[in-house]
């Protein structure tokens, strides 16, 4: 049996190597780790810059992170054209 393992930059720990230790303890014979892809897609310009804002503080963001992200916003070529 093979097993694929889709994992990102956080996910090397000590559990990928109890994962993999797990997995050749059964019937597996071949173990592929594989870098996880990265979905991008482009940006919605329609939406409002305080919408955005407020949603990133419900998730409970930095505020100096939060102050950077509005600050990018406001003067990118994103919005300025508008």
């Amino acid at each position: 049996m093979k097993a694929v393992l889709e994992i990102g930059i956080k996910d090397l720990n000590i559990h990928l190597v109890e994962i993999l230790s797990a997995l050749f303890q059964q019937d597996v014979t071949e173990v592929v780790i594989r870098k996880n892809t990265i979905k991008l897609e482009e940006f919605d310009k329609t939406l409002n810059i305080e919408d955005i804002m407020s949603s990133l503080k419900e998730h409970g963001h930095n505020e100096l992170l939060l102050n950077d992200i509005e600050n990018g916003f406001k003067d990118s070529t994103i919005y300025s054209e508008l």
